[in-house]
């Protein structure tokens, strides 16, 4: 499979966080999952989905893939009339239609329980089945659904509908409780359902018409049922016969060819309209959903992403993953190029500040983890097992550029194009001299390293478990810190000069130092495990961690500010720009947000002498002080209430001569009047504000 393409990403503001005034997108680049459920193939496009929300589409039959995301739902089956034309559905009730090829979709709420399919013709009538035996209809694209069976039993679901025509209709599925098949049909089209019995076991999956009279059913066990007489009665004509195998889906190229596919990556092929089938594995892999074509073509998708074939499904191709989960890593060379390393090694890169994106893949079996952006066309990236790969042409082509065996690399850090670090297992550091061509051994022994960060090629830090701490300072070589507890484990760390820097813990740990490791200041601990850190400049930073956690700070790490929003559940990583900040993570997440910093620098001429003031005044939900320094000093700014207790900490930081802002946000204070300090060595003014609601 083919994975070089230009995508342009659909980008949806999510959320505008009032926080700094900072606003998020959340661009729609990298699909959800790459594992797969059902899949739809018309005249032009392929249409698939799957898990947190996938919905791909490809228009060169399955060599490239566009996500068209809608929302976290779990989906199940899609079925299009035509091009434009479509239904899905999924868990929790719902499905939703579109009819301009996936570019919207409308939302329908069908019943309790989930959908496990829907058939439609024409886009507009749709029959769709689900949990406990219902089959609910609709005759107006959606607007409104009638029930014409409901089910009772818990154990009563149906997973497969089909028809032959208008009228003639069968759905499947099965008692869980005693492993019996489920078998309904109808001749008035779907508004009354006979039961139809049969003496053999497991539920089933799936159904098709070959033609208005023959029907095949597969489902547990491997087991095929046949029908000659409009689903009245069946013979069970196939059966793996493992307890724990089951068909999944089943399609006909025509009345002779069909296909059908297990969970366990078998599949089974007839060429005599389903009277005998023969079997071939084609993978470990789980496959759910098949779609076969007049001709012999057809694809079939599952856990691993999609397989071909060519020949009414007699043979299959390997399954492929299609680029889509979760996004490990994000690299940026200021706003305009930048990196994404997705699961499955795929490799994402941008020369446009992610408009549009070219994909590729590293053909590595072993996972990779870390990214580090050399130039524009440099990166190099880091696998768990497989060492260090290298490309010098945007990610076209790859090679393994690790001298060292048995080494597994968990972090990259690049001081400029040539001088770069990298560290991994049993305290292992390498250096490259040349752009990450060439790798030498600097260091082992210890703890394992998880995160190193190179300021430039004197002063590198390297953290990882049981506290350990790694300093490097060009002739002296590496250093061990011993000040920090054997109980917390490093998980980032990042150095904005020689003398400023953070390092976080994976158990919400936070320290930092403003004399270049000499001594360490512990911030809040947070509450959640964190994964990344990354900083703007000496006062401006970010972090990220699980539980939706991404917080800010505008003081060097002293104090931090958690962000109230819901993007994904868990981050990975962070990168940042002069003017935006990038945060990836599980299930597709890719945030840019565009940041305005909370202490900001305003380069005018140099003011004569010390000044405070605030606009506006009385204020609302935010203000924002300007104060001017004739020289560079130590400032405190603090906001007091009428009681002279300390309301807000708004700078505490050594800030250049010149006329800079803070921001204030007002969310956690109440109504009334306050007192904004500002001290320096030398100096001192109150300023008082009232605050409205």
């Amino acid at each position: 499979m083919r994975w070089m393409t230009t995508w342009i990403a659909c980008c949806m503001v999510v959320c505008a966080l009032e926080t700094y005034a900072q606003e998020w997108e959340r661009l729609n680049i990298v699909s959800p999952s790459s594992s797969l459920r059902g899949i739809s193939v018309t005249e032009r496009f392929v249409y698939a989905v799957g898990a947190y929300g996938t919905i791909v589409k490809s228009e060169d039959f399955g060599e490239t893939w566009l996500p068209l995301h809608y929302n976290n739902r779990n989906w199940r089956r899609v079925r299009f009339a035509h091009d434009n034309v479509g239904w899905i559905c999924g868990d929790d009730g719902y499905a939703a239609r579109t009819n301009d090829a996936g570019a919207t979709w409308s939302e329908h709420f069908l019943f309790s329980g989930d959908v496990r399919d829907i058939w439609s013709s024409d886009g507009i009538r749709a029959v769709a089945v689900g949990d406990r035996g219902i089959i609910s209809i609709t005759n107006d694209s959606g607007q409104t659904w009638v029930d014409v069976q409901t089910g009772t039993d818990i154990y009563d679901d149906l997973l497969g509908v089909d028809f032959a025509n208008e009228l003639h209709g069968c759905a499947v599925g099965g008692y869980s409780a005693t492993r019996m098949p489920r078998i309904l049909i109808t001749q008035d089209g779907g508004l009354n359902w006979d039961a139809v019995t049969t003496p053999y076991h497991g539920w089933l999956s799936s159904v098709k018409y070959i033609d208005t009279e023959t029907l095949v059913a597969v489902g547990k066990y491997g087991t095929v049922l046949r029908s000659e007489d409009g689903g009245l009665s069946w013979d069970s004509v196939y059966a793996l016969r493992w307890e724990d195998v089951a068909l999944r889906d089943v399609d006909f190229s025509d009345s002779l060819h069909g296909s059908a596919i297990a969970d366990d990556g078998t599949t089974i092929a007839t060429s005599d309209g389903g009277i005998t089938w023969f079997q071939q594995d084609i993978s470990s892999y789980s496959l759910q959903g098949l779609d076969l074509l007049p001709g012999g073509a057809g694809i079939a998708v599952g856990g691993f992403g999609v397989s071909f074939t060519g020949n009414f499904g007699a043979t299959w191709t390997n399954p492929e993953p299609i680029p889509g989960g979760d996004v490990l890593a994000v690299e940026f060379i200021e706003n305009l190029s930048g990196w994404l390393l997705v699961q499955n090694n795929f490799i994402y890169s941008t020369s446009n500040g992610g408009e549009s994106w070219q994909v590729n893949r590293i053909p590595v079996s072993e996972s990779a983890a870390k990214l580090c952006a050399v130039s524009d066309s440099v990166a190099v990236v880091a696998s768990d097992i497989a060492g260090i790969f290298r490309t010098s042409d945007g990610g076209a082509s790859w090679s393994n550029v690790s001298q060292f065996n048995n080494i597994s690399i968990s972090d990259l850090s690049f001081a400029n194009e040539d001088t770069g670090f990298a560290c991994g297992n049993v305290g292992v550091i390498l250096a490259s001299f040349d752009g990450g061509l060439t790798w030498q051994m600097q260091d082992s022994g210890g703890p394992a390293l998880t995160s190193i960060h190179a300021v430039d090629g004197q002063h590198v830090w390297a953290v990882g478990a049981s506290g350990v701490v790694k300093f490097y300072s060009g002739s002296d070589g590496w250093r061990v810190h011993t000040e920090f507890p054997l109980s917390i484990d490093f998980a980032g760390v990042h150095f904005t000069d020689s003398m400023h820097g953070v390092i976080i813990g994976s158990d919400g740990a936070i320290t930092y130092t403003e004399d270049g490791g000499e001594n360490w200041r512990w911030a809040a601990p947070q509450l959640n495990t964190l994964t990344a850190v990354e900083f703007a400049d000496r006062n401006i930073g970010w972090i990220c961690g699980t539980n939706w956690h991404l917080t800010r700070t505008d003081d060097g790490g002293r104090n931090w500010t958690a962000f109230n929003e819901h993007y994904s559940p868990n981050f990975f990583d962070i990168a940042v720009t002069s003017s935006r900040v990038w945060v990836v993570g599980l299930n597709g997440t890719v945030l840019r947000g565009e940041y305005v910093s909370g202490i900001e620098n305003e380069r005018h001429a140099l003011p004569a002498s010390y000044s405070l003031s605030a606009y506006p005044n009385p204020f609302n939900s935010s203000a924002t002080l300007h104060f001017e320094l004739p020289r560079e000093a130590k400032v405190e700014i603090v906001l007091y209430d009428v009681l002279g207790r300390e309301a807000l900490r708004l700078a505490e930081n050594v800030y250049t001569a010149g006329t800079h802002r803070a921001l204030i946000d007002a969310t956690p204070l109440a109504s009334g009047v306050y007192f904004a300090e500002l001290r320096t060595p030398e100096y001192s003014s109150t300023l008082k504000l009232l605050l409205l609601r």
